[in-house]
Protein backbone atom coordinates (compact mmCIF):
# COMPACT_ATOMS: atom_id res chain seq x y z
CA UNK A 1 0.00 0.00 0.00
CA UNK A 2 1.43 3.55 -0.91
CA UNK A 3 1.23 6.93 1.17
CA UNK A 4 -1.35 9.36 -0.59
CA UNK A 5 -0.10 12.36 1.82
CA UNK A 6 2.19 13.73 -1.11
CA UNK A 7 3.46 13.79 -4.44
CA UNK A 8 3.48 10.12 -6.15
CA UNK A 9 0.42 9.83 -4.77
CA UNK A 10 -1.83 6.90 -6.92
CA UNK A 11 -4.07 4.33 -5.51
CA UNK A 12 -3.55 0.68 -4.81
CA UNK A 13 -4.14 -1.04 -7.83
CA UNK A 14 -5.69 -3.88 -6.55
CA UNK A 15 -6.28 -5.30 -2.42
CA UNK A 16 -6.20 -8.80 -2.31
CA UNK A 17 -6.65 -9.99 1.85
CA UNK A 18 -3.83 -12.54 3.45
CA UNK A 19 -4.07 -16.28 3.14
CA UNK A 20 -6.04 -17.35 6.17
CA UNK A 21 -7.70 -13.53 7.21
CA UNK A 22 -10.87 -14.96 6.37
CA UNK A 23 -12.17 -18.46 7.78
CA UNK A 24 -12.75 -21.51 4.87
CA UNK A 25 -16.24 -21.91 3.99
CA UNK A 26 -16.40 -24.96 5.65
CA UNK A 27 -14.71 -24.13 8.66
CA UNK A 28 -16.80 -23.19 11.81
CA UNK A 29 -15.44 -20.27 12.17
CA UNK A 30 -17.69 -18.69 8.96
CA UNK A 31 -20.57 -20.32 9.94
CA UNK A 32 -20.34 -17.66 12.91
CA UNK A 33 -19.41 -15.23 11.49
CA UNK A 34 -22.10 -15.55 8.53
CA UNK A 35 -21.85 -15.05 4.67
CA UNK A 36 -19.37 -13.01 3.57
CA UNK A 37 -20.01 -10.40 0.48
CA UNK A 38 -17.23 -9.97 -2.14
CA UNK A 39 -17.07 -6.85 -3.56
CA UNK A 40 -15.33 -4.94 -6.11
CA UNK A 41 -14.46 -1.17 -5.70
CA UNK A 42 -13.42 1.37 -8.88
CA UNK A 43 -11.07 4.14 -7.95
CA UNK A 44 -11.14 7.42 -9.30
CA UNK A 45 -8.00 6.57 -11.26
CA UNK A 46 -9.17 3.38 -12.96
CA UNK A 47 -7.97 0.82 -10.42
CA UNK A 48 -9.70 -1.96 -8.61
CA UNK A 49 -9.98 -2.89 -4.93
CA UNK A 50 -12.00 -5.95 -3.75
CA UNK A 51 -12.94 -6.08 0.04
CA UNK A 52 -14.58 -9.21 1.60
CA UNK A 53 -17.60 -8.18 3.76
CA UNK A 54 -19.93 -9.63 6.54
CA UNK A 55 -23.50 -10.20 4.53
CA UNK A 56 -25.15 -8.22 6.90
CA UNK A 57 -22.73 -5.71 7.75
CA UNK A 58 -23.64 -2.31 7.59
CA UNK A 59 -23.05 0.27 4.39
CA UNK A 60 -20.31 2.13 6.59
CA UNK A 61 -18.53 -0.87 7.41
CA UNK A 62 -17.36 -1.25 3.76
CA UNK A 63 -17.15 2.52 3.07
CA UNK A 64 -14.52 2.51 6.47
CA UNK A 65 -12.41 -0.59 4.71
CA UNK A 66 -12.24 1.91 1.48
CA UNK A 67 -10.53 4.67 3.29
CA UNK A 68 -8.79 3.05 4.97
CA UNK A 69 -6.79 1.35 2.17
CA UNK A 70 -6.99 4.74 0.55
CA UNK A 71 -5.44 6.59 4.18
CA UNK A 72 -8.08 9.44 3.57
CA UNK A 73 -8.82 11.66 6.37
CA UNK A 74 -11.34 14.12 4.77
CA UNK A 75 -14.22 11.36 4.41
CA UNK A 76 -17.31 13.17 4.57
CA UNK A 77 -16.54 14.45 0.88
CA UNK A 78 -16.69 11.08 -0.58
CA UNK A 79 -19.30 7.58 -1.06
CA UNK A 80 -19.99 5.15 -2.82
CA UNK A 81 -22.19 4.98 -5.61
CA UNK A 82 -23.54 1.82 -6.98
CA UNK A 83 -25.90 1.34 -10.46
CA UNK A 84 -29.31 -1.01 -10.29
CA UNK A 85 -29.77 -3.95 -13.09
CA UNK A 86 -32.52 -0.43 -14.92
CA UNK A 87 -29.33 1.69 -14.56
CA UNK A 88 -30.56 4.15 -12.14
CA UNK A 89 -27.37 5.34 -9.50
CA UNK A 90 -27.56 4.66 -5.80
CA UNK A 91 -25.62 5.71 -3.09
CA UNK A 92 -24.19 3.33 -0.43
CA UNK A 93 -26.11 3.98 2.43
CA UNK A 94 -24.03 3.52 5.73
CA UNK A 95 -26.76 2.84 8.51
CA UNK A 96 -28.29 0.11 6.01
CA UNK A 97 -27.27 -3.78 6.27
CA UNK A 98 -25.55 -4.26 2.94
CA UNK A 99 -27.98 -6.97 1.61
CA UNK A 100 -30.72 -4.70 2.21
CA UNK A 101 -29.82 -2.50 -0.39
CA UNK A 102 -32.21 -2.12 -3.04
CA UNK A 103 -30.96 -2.57 -6.27
CA UNK A 104 -27.63 -3.64 -5.04
CA UNK A 105 -26.67 -7.04 -6.56
CA UNK A 106 -25.41 -9.19 -4.24
CA UNK A 107 -23.80 -11.18 -6.90
CA UNK A 108 -20.13 -9.43 -7.04
CA UNK A 109 -21.59 -6.31 -6.47
CA UNK A 110 -19.16 -3.50 -8.15
CA UNK A 111 -19.44 0.42 -6.53
CA UNK A 112 -17.42 3.02 -7.69
CA UNK A 113 -15.42 5.34 -5.27
CA UNK A 114 -16.21 9.38 -6.09
CA UNK A 115 -16.98 12.76 -4.81
CA UNK A 116 -20.04 12.91 -2.81
CA UNK A 117 -20.14 16.42 -1.96
CA UNK A 118 -18.37 19.32 -3.25
CA UNK A 119 -17.13 21.89 -1.00
CA UNK A 120 -18.06 25.98 -2.46
CA UNK A 121 -14.42 26.98 -1.29
CA UNK A 122 -11.91 24.82 -2.14
CA UNK A 123 -9.21 26.36 -0.11
CA UNK A 124 -11.54 24.31 3.11
CA UNK A 125 -10.08 20.98 1.52
CA UNK A 126 -7.17 20.52 4.43
CA UNK A 127 -5.34 17.35 2.47
CA UNK A 128 -3.61 17.71 -0.72
CA UNK A 129 -4.52 13.97 -1.14
CA UNK A 130 -7.98 15.31 -1.30
CA UNK A 131 -7.73 18.10 -3.65
CA UNK A 132 -6.16 14.97 -6.18
CA UNK A 133 -8.99 13.03 -6.28
CA UNK A 134 -11.26 16.21 -6.82
CA UNK A 135 -9.56 16.75 -9.43
CA UNK A 136 -10.10 13.15 -11.01
CA UNK A 137 -13.20 13.11 -9.71
CA UNK A 138 -13.83 17.08 -12.26
CA UNK A 139 -11.64 15.42 -15.08
CA UNK A 140 -13.87 12.36 -15.10
CA UNK A 141 -17.20 14.71 -14.85
CA UNK A 142 -16.16 16.78 -17.87
CA UNK A 143 -14.82 13.69 -20.12
CA UNK A 144 -18.12 11.80 -19.69
CA UNK A 145 -20.10 15.32 -19.91
CA UNK A 146 -21.70 14.99 -16.74
CA UNK A 147 -20.06 18.47 -16.01
CA UNK A 148 -20.53 21.03 -18.23
CA UNK A 149 -19.11 23.96 -19.35
CA UNK A 150 -18.20 27.02 -21.65
CA UNK A 151 -14.82 26.88 -23.74
CA UNK A 152 -13.08 29.16 -21.54
CA UNK A 153 -14.01 27.20 -18.50
CA UNK A 154 -12.95 24.02 -20.29
CA UNK A 155 -9.34 25.44 -21.36
CA UNK A 156 -8.53 26.39 -17.36
CA UNK A 157 -9.96 23.31 -16.42
CA UNK A 158 -7.50 21.50 -18.66
CA UNK A 159 -4.56 23.32 -17.93
CA UNK A 160 -5.36 22.77 -14.24
CA UNK A 161 -5.39 18.77 -15.36
CA UNK A 162 -2.15 18.98 -17.25
CA UNK A 163 -0.56 20.52 -14.12
CA UNK A 164 -1.89 18.36 -11.62
CA UNK A 165 -0.70 15.22 -13.78
CA UNK A 166 2.76 16.70 -13.68
CA UNK A 167 2.99 17.55 -10.01
CA UNK A 168 1.43 14.17 -8.99
CA UNK A 169 3.42 12.14 -11.73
Amino acid sequence: MSSHGGGGASLPHSHSSPSGMYPTPSSPESRSLGKRLPVQVHFLDDSVASFNIQFKALGKVLFDQVCKLLNLLETDYFGLEYIDCAGTKFWLDYEKPMCRQMGLSMINPVMSFCVKFYTPDPAQLEEEYTRYLFSLQIKRDLAQGILLCNDNTAALMASYIVQGKYFYA
